[in-house]
Formats: C-alpha cells, sequence, structure tokens
C-alpha cells in the first residue's frame, strides 16, 4: 500500500489517512494520539503532530481512557466465585461432601484405611482453602472503598 493523503478536521483527535491498495482499491486508517505514526513520512508525521499539540492531551486522556468505574462488592463476589471454582466447582463441592459423609461413617464405624485417611486430608486442604478465599472476598466486599485492583493475586490466599 501507499500513503496517498490525509484528512484533518479541526478539533477533532482522530486523523484519517487514505492508502492506495496494490489492486487498484483504497484503505482508510485512522489514528489518534495513542497510536504509532512512524511508519508515515515525515512530513505527515510532522502535521499530524501539529495538529495534536494545539490540542489539550488531558482532554484526549479523558476521552479515550476514562477511568475505570468503582469496584463494587459484586465484582469482589464474582472473583471470589472464581477462585473458588479453581479449587474445586460446585459439581466438585457437591461429591467432596458426599465423599467426606462416607469418610466421616467410615470413621465412626472404625474401618477408616490409611487411603481414606490420605483422602480425607486432600478434602480437608481444599475445604480450609475454599474458606479461606471465601473470608478474604469479604474483608475485601467490606472495604471502603474497595481497591481498584481487588482481583491481583497478592490479595487473595495462595
Amino acid at each position: 500500500m501507499q500513503f496517498v493523503r490525509m484528512e484533518i478536521a479541526a478539533g477533532l483527535w482522530p486523523v484519517s489517512l487514505l492508502y492506495a491498495r496494490n489492486d487498484g482499491g483504497n484503505h482508510r486508517r485512522t489514528v489518534t494520539p495513542d497510536d504509532d505514526i512512524s511508519d508515515l513520512p515525515a512530513k505527515a508525521q510532522q502535521r499530524i503532530e501539529a495538529h495534536w499539540a494545539g490540542m489539550d492531551r488531558n482532554e484526549w486522556q479523558a476521552k479515550a481512557h476514562p477511568p475505570a468505574p468503582p469496584a463494587t462488592a459484586a465484582d469482589v463476589k464474582a472473583e471470589m466465585r472464581r477462585r473458588v471454582d479453581l479449587v474445586a466447582d460446585a459439581d466438585e463441592r457437591a461429591d467432596m461432601a458426599l465423599e467426606w459423609n462416607a469418610l466421616r461413617d467410615k470413621q465412626a464405624a472404625a474401618t477408616l484405611s490409611d487411603a481414606d485417611k490420605a483422602r480425607g486430608a486432600q478434602l480437608e486442604a481444599a475445604w480450609q482453602a475454599i474458606q479461606a478465599i471465601k473470608a478474604a472476598g469479604k474483608a475485601l466486599a467490606t472495604q471502603e472503598p474497595i481497591p481498584a485492583d481487588y482481583a491481583a493475586s497478592a490479595r487473595w490466599p495462595s
């Protein structure tokens, strides 16, 4: 493709570029202050930079990159559910509860094997991990304001 021309509208941030394609058609490209324009001819780069220099870059940042809405308790709860499901999803948790009850029955009957004890330890570890995640989620959801980085791994038990 070959650069043909650009269209700069006063007061508007985007600059429209026209290219001629090898098949005879045209291609339009729009560039903004976030884009790399180093592939353009030097004269085009200078005109674009001069156009943007006359405008308030803070205005561009505010329009193009608005701040994220504040995190909510629902956001934290969704992250907590996601992390709990990484340990064991709802079906796995139900199976774990059934398995735990069966092991408890074996223990009461004094028929618990070493393999059963090991499995019981695994189930207990998973249960403790889930409870730790839930506690961290509850603590985060009740903070005021809720931290913007509520989903960061450092805020959750590993």
